[in-house]
């Protein structure tokens, strides 16, 4: 690489190249800041930055996260790619190609697979690497009587990522939940889920204290979306719905595979997934078994 740019990774821990870092992503990754989620506590030993840097700023980055993968049933450890970006100045320079070309260099006999969620305009980017693109499919279950009124018997609250007791109780929860799914799923991602709860569905993490499990849900028109659950047991989809008030939701929709949910396989529906950022892999052990959805809540 010319000597006009200078690499560091894994710089969590040193305040300037994190600062420069906190400066690149809102600029490269529409507005993305990952400031609060590392003052919480949530940027994790997994998450790890490869980054080129030129007279202290940053130009381009790709960054690692560390994850244990449930892979048809098995256990893997892989390499989900994420915050791949350049300055627009610095594009067509071949920077990002050579951030992926030393996280394939050092990760080669760590990871099993590799694996990145990327947008259209990267479509023939990522295949230059190996990367092949997969559909996935999203489950549904469709409410038999949405006129029903229903009072609830759970007890939750909604958990507040300002509250200090409440990011415990989250990283005890995230840190021993069993996986969602076991076709393609993963253990112990609360480093990305965190940065949901942060940004995204700030409102909608329930915790059930009776069941010590966190679920988070989110109603969109008469769409129930459960996208995430976290706990230590089985969790009884088919009984939390026989409680829950769905009244006016005409479908359930989750965001994961359906595969270990306690509902019979014949009301469970699926249709392909349409999304901005389709699924790329790369070196799998072997092929997905259709149909799948890799958690949504555990993508980058």
């Amino acid at each position: 690489m010319q000597k006009e740019f200078n690499f560091h990774k894994n710089y969590v821990g040193e305040e300037k190249y994190r600062e420069a870092f906190f400066q690149f992503t809102p600029k490269v990754l529409y507005g993305a800041d990952f400031r609060l989620w590392h003052r919480l506590g949530f940027w994790e030993s997994s998450y790890v930055p490869y980054s080129f840097f030129k007279n202290g700023i940053m130009v381009s980055n790709a960054s690692v996260c560390e994850m244990r993968i449930i892979f048809n049933g098995e256990e893997y450890d892989a390499v989900q790619l994420a915050t791949v970006g350049t300055l627009s100045e610095y594009q067509k320079r071949g920077l990002s190609r050579k951030l992926i070309e030393r996280i394939f260099d050092d990760y080669q006999f760590k990871a099993s697979f590799f694996f990145l969620f990327g947008n259209e305009s990267v479509a023939d980017f990522y295949p230059k690497f190996g990367f092949r693109r997969v559909e996935e499919s999203c489950f549904f279950w469709k409410n038999p009587n949405p006129f029903l009124v229903k009072k609830s018997s759970y007890d939750f609250r909604i958990l507040n990522s300002d509250s200090k007791e409440d990011r415990n109780l989250f990283r005890r929860i995230a840190s021993s939940s069993l996986p969602i799914t076991k076709r393609f799923g993963a253990l112990r991602y609360g480093f990305i889920l965190s940065f949901y709860w942060i940004y995204a569905y700030t409102d909608h993490f329930y915790y059930f204290p009776k069941k010590d499990a966190i679920l988070v849900i989110r109603r969109e028109g008469n769409v129930l979306w459960i996208y995430d659950i976290l706990c230590e047991v089985p969790f009884s989809v088919s009984e939390f719905l026989d409680d829950w008030n769905l009244e006016g939701l005409e479908e359930i929709r989750f965001g994961f595979g359906a595969d270990r949910l306690d509902l019979p396989d014949r009301e469970i529906g699926t249709f392909p997934l349409q999304s901005d950022s389709p699924l790329f892999v790369k070196d799998i052990p072997s092929a997905l078994k259709s149909p799948f959805l890799f958690p949504m809540l555990a993508r980058t």
